[in-house]
């Protein structure tokens, strides 16, 4: 129980590692991805506004804000409120726009920015007076520009190289109704390739050193419980083994109590001190086992048991009780063998017959069933009894966990009983499971290794 809370502890400060590392990681890979993204759309921009600036029209409010916001160079501007476009005062000469070109080109490194004049049906134009390159032509990018006035987005072309595209609406008589500008950012996702692959290869070493310490931190955290919980079994294997001894004693000297008692309520109130004492002796054996399971040092007598004989032999032992409820029980197998002991396999399925039993109604049935299921054993004891509530599924193999009804037999059992058929189950390096509804019976699968398989027989009581 503790290992795997050690476990559970393990894994959580894992992911919280993890979820650091991978926040982290994430945060430097989009802040740097944001810095390439925003360099290229600036030098975007700046091309894009000398190329207006080359067919001497209004230059975009926005666009106008980015170039001239660089500092590269100062335009005379006023801003029309109504359109939201700043257009230029009076001519830029050609050695103007000369020393601009230069500067941008020098100082921003705009070289690589290719241009694409479109016309109103978004072809291409020819014209030494741009630096024309096909590289790419995107009719989406330009049918958005020509309705929203501009659009920036990443495309990508036949060869797979990604390329940013800024187009822009032209608004002047000339035969120009558009400009694309694009450049390659394959060096930028190369960049950001080799910090993706180095982030991973980093991640991946915190990851196993976060596991680590996780691992450590978590024993520590659990050191304090695990000492609790070690003396505790001590106790309880100590007093139990204590307590055997003077119970007896106790249980002896009651049964020569009534073999001389001579008034009917004294007998009888024996009687039921004689119940009492058993059902202590067995509470007290029932701990000592938990305790044993607990420290895992339940030994085990393996041996091959052969089905359906096996089960033969537990319908013949509490058949009888089973008649005295009124229920029946009978077993159907095929012939398979488990390997296991016996004694303890025994327990477990006692403890779900009687629990059958005990839960059942009047006329019901008790079913144990056998078969193989790849290379595990499967064995099952379903019940037409009033079944569990599914809120209760998950609690019922916890110890001294009881449904609480109101019924008789809820009042008379202690909650060890699962909880010890589980702890056996797992010692055999077995599952078992639970599945019931309210009023429709309850079925315990117990999944065993399984050794051999032959035919199927029937056996019915």
């Amino acid at each position: 129980m503790l290992k795997d809370l050690r476990l559970r502890l393990t894994v959580l400060f894992l992911l919280i590692g993890v979820g650091l590392v991978v926040v982290l990681g994430g945060v430097t890979y989009n802040l740097l991805r944001y810095y390439f993204l925003s360099s290229t759309d600036q030098a975007l921009k700046l091309k894009m506004g000398l190329q207006f600036i080359e067919l001497n029209s209004p230059i975009p409010a926005d666009l106008y804000r980015s170039i001239s916001g660089s500092g590269l160079f100062a335009i005379d501007a006023s801003t029309n409120p109504a359109s939201g476009v700043t257009s230029t005062q009076g001519p830029v000469s050609q050695s103007e726009e000369d020393e601009i070109r230069h500067r941008v080109l020098e100082e921003s490194e705009l070289a690589d920015i290719f241009v694409l004049p479109l016309s109103i049906q978004g072809s291409l134009i020819t014209s030494p007076t741009f630096t024309y390159n096909p590289l790419i032509l995107d009719r989406a990018a330009f049918l958005q520009a020509i309705k929203f006035g501009s659009d920036l987005r990443t495309v990508t072309t036949s060869d797979g190289t990604p390329i940013r595209l800024l187009t822009y609406r032209v608004a002047s008589q000339t035969d120009i109704a558009a400009i694309q500008v694009g450049v390659s950012i394959q060096p930028e996702m190369n960049v950001l390739g080799q910090l993706l692959r180095g982030l991973i290869l980093i991640g991946a070493a915190s990851v196993l050193f976060i596991g680590a310490g996780a691992w450590v931190l978590a024993g520590k955290t659990i050191r304090p419980t695990l000492l609790a919980f070690d003396k505790q079994q001590a106790f309880v294997a100590n007093a139990s083994h204590e307590l055997r001894a003077p119970l007896t004693l106790i249980r002896a000297e009651i049964e020569v109590a009534k073999r001389e008692a001579k008034d009917p309520k004294q007998i009888t109130v024996l009687e039921n001190s004689l119940v009492d004492a058993d059902y202590m002796k067995k509470l007290i054996e029932d701990l000592l086992l938990l305790s044993r399971l607990d420290t895992q040092t339940v030994k085990l007598d393996k041996e091959l048991i052969q089905f359906p004989g096996f089960l033969e032999t537990i319908t013949g032992k509490m058949e009888l009780i089973a008649a005295e409820a009124k229920i029946s029980i009978s077993a159907e197998s095929e012939t398979f063998q488990v390997m296991a002991d016996p004694n303890r396999l025994q327990q477990v399925l006692f403890i779900l017959v009687d629990n059958a039993i005990r839960n059942n109604r009047s006329g019901g049935f008790v079913k144990l069933t056998g078969r193989r299921v790849e290379d595990q054993a499967q064995i099952a004891v379903t019940d037409s009894g009033k079944g569990i509530p599914e809120e209760h599924l998950d609690k019922v193999f916890d110890r001294f966990y009881t449904v609480e009804d109101g019924s008789k037999s809820a009042q008379n059992g202690s909650g060890l009983g699962l909880s010890i058929a589980r702890g056996l189950v797992h010692a055999h390096q077995g599952k078992i499971k639970i599945a019931s509804k309210a009023g429709l019976g309850t079925t315990v699968m117990i999944s065993l290794p399984l050794k051999t398989k032959t035919v199927k027989k029937i056996i019915r009581r």
